[in-house]
């Protein structure tokens, strides 16, 4: 039988996994060369890549954590696309949005800033919540699935919220984070001359060290989950 242990390591990995795919590839897209797109289509292709990539991961942690739920790989790929598309799109046009309206001389505002990070996340994520509720909906393996407002209105904001500020959190102290691991593992010669070749932002070392990580305790538990 499924554990709880393991229906709760599930659904945190998936997130450990979803957000590292999910920001340096939305960063990348919107600032390669190799793109020649504007802003908004390189945003929506982010989304749309995101969606096909993490769609497997998010339909098996429906599965396990919900018997109520199909855990196809692949289905509801529409609604999970537009979901995506819209939350990128969101990503995408937000901050500068805040920033022309709440940016002054006595406090400049720019897109690294914690309160336009949160405002962004939040916002994306509720304009993406409609088409989770139709991925919800396809998903569900009860076709007579009532659509409540208020109740999804409210776990809606619900989610927004925690979502903008884990994230705001993590942008916070992510380098922080990356530091002590890197001190911790300097004694090892193979890490060490790891570390030394890769050169990237400290917060992009730890949504690459987290996914990584995830996806091995992830897999064991996929492992242990199949009958």
């Amino acid at each position: 039988g499924q554990s709880w242990r393991c229906r709760f390591e599930i659904g945190f990995l998936v997130q450990m996994i979803k957000f590292p795919i999910f920001e340096p590839l939305l960063v990348w897209i919107l600032s390669t060369k190799f793109l020649t797109f504007g802003l908004y289509t390189r945003a929506a292709l982010a989304g749309l890549l995101f969606a096909v990539l993490t769609l497997p991961f998010t339909n098996f942690r429906l599965g396990v954590s919900n018997q109520a739920m199909a855990s196809s790989p692949f289905k509801a790929i529409l609604p999970t696309m537009a979901r995506d598309i819209a939350y990128s799109l969101g990503r995408a046009a937000l901050p500068a949005m805040i920033i022309a309206r709440y940016s002054s001389r006595a406090h400049r505002l720019t897109a690294s800033s914690p309160e336009v990070l949160f405002g962004a996340v939040a916002g994306a994520c509720l304009l993406a919540a409609p088409f989770n509720e139709l991925r919800d909906r396809q998903l569900s393996k009860s076709h007579a699935a009532h659509f409540m407002p208020l109740r999804s209105t409210f776990f809606a904001v619900i989610r927004s919220l925690l979502q903008a500020e884990s994230l705001v959190l993590a942008y916070r102290y992510a380098p922080d984070a990356v530091r002590a691991v890197v001190d911790g593992a300097s004694h090892w010669k193979l890490s060490k001359s790891i570390v030394a070749q890769w050169k990237v932002a400290p917060d992009v070392e730890f949504w690459a060290l987290a996914g990584a990580v995830s996806v091995v305790v992830l897999l064991s538990c996929i492992i242990a989950e199949t009958p």
